[in-house]
């Protein structure tokens, strides 16, 4: 069946910046399997085999250097692991935050509990609303916090540019950490989120309430929601549960590609690369 040309919102988006996104995101997965592959050692024990112009089709990673792996716990109570979320690079003028989705049990854990926990960031004036967010969520942002803002400030302080532009990438539930880290970065790194954030998100779901969507919304960050409504995960948790209410933030930047299979409509690889490559027919 044929699928419709994908619809992109007007400058600043940038389909080159969409494009590099999932490329970017795919080397943060790329990072986990091969920490998997090491027999999951500890951070002090790995050895991340960064992405080099040999082995990808992005001449990106020729211009990139990289920061240490980030470092995260998900799960709860009893069962808990602290893995690789993805990483931060810059290049000459662009500062870039990777972070990936869900893989380990544990991560799947932190997106079932979808309880509302109050934003807490310092945020400036101290007395903002930040609203409130999935509380699975918001405690493995909170284990990549210190460490995101770290590495950040040690990549904008290594570039030639006194304004740079900074990009916040995220494919799932790195999506959702990626909404919550560009919010914060907004607020407290002390740059100018009107003219140098932008967030680009690959199968996000919802991440916080009303209050939080405001909140983002008055921060100016531009964030894009690359979204395939064949996607099930796009569209949780529900807007409405219970007491509780999600709202999504961001132009959404959708599109429609159904492969039978959740795990391929989600799929970074199956779905959002493909369809950022071939907007005119996002659907094989």
């Amino acid at each position: 069946m044929p699928s419709s040309p994908m619809y992109f919102p007007p400058a600043p988006f940038d389909i080159t910046m969409a494009t590099l996104a999932v490329t970017m995101v795919d080397d943060a997965y790329d990072q986990y399997r091969q920490w998997k592959v090491a027999d999951e050692p500890k951070a002090k024990h790995f050895q991340w085999s960064t992405p080099s112009a040999s082995n990808s089709s992005n001449d990106i990673h020729t211009s990139l250097s990289y920061s240490p792996t980030l470092w995260g716990t998900s799960g709860s109570f009893l069962w808990t692991s602290t893995e690789p979320f993805g990483y931060v690079a810059h290049d000459k003028e662009r500062v870039y935050l990777v972070i990936r989705g869900t893989q380990s049990g544990t991560d799947w854990l932190s997106n079932l509990d979808s309880d509302l926990t109050e934003f807490k960031i310092n945020t400036v004036p101290q007395k903002q609303n930040t609203g409130k967010v999935h509380e699975g969520f918001f405690e493995i942002y909170e284990t990549l916090r210190d460490q995101i803002f770290t590495q950040i400030k040690n990549a904008i302080d290594k570039i030639d540019s006194p304004e740079p532009t900074l990009y916040v990438f995220g494919h799932s539930l790195g999506s959702a950490l990626a909404t919550m880290a560009a919010g914060d970065i907004a607020v407290n790194l002390g740059i100018n989120a009107a003219q140098q954030l932008h967030l680009y998100t690959l199968a996000s779901p919802r991440v916080g309430d009303n209050t939080f969507a405001d909140f983002f919304l008055a921060t100016q960050t531009h964030c894009y929601r690359i979204a395939n409504s064949s996607d099930m995960v796009t569209n949780v948790p529900f807007a409405v549960m219970g007491k509780k209410c999600f709202q999504h933030v961001g132009i959404t930047v959708p599109f429609t590609a159904n492969y039978d299979s959740a795990a391929k409509n989600h799929s970074t690889t199956h779905s959002y690369e493909y369809a950022l490559f071939h907007p005119d027919a996002p659907m094989k």
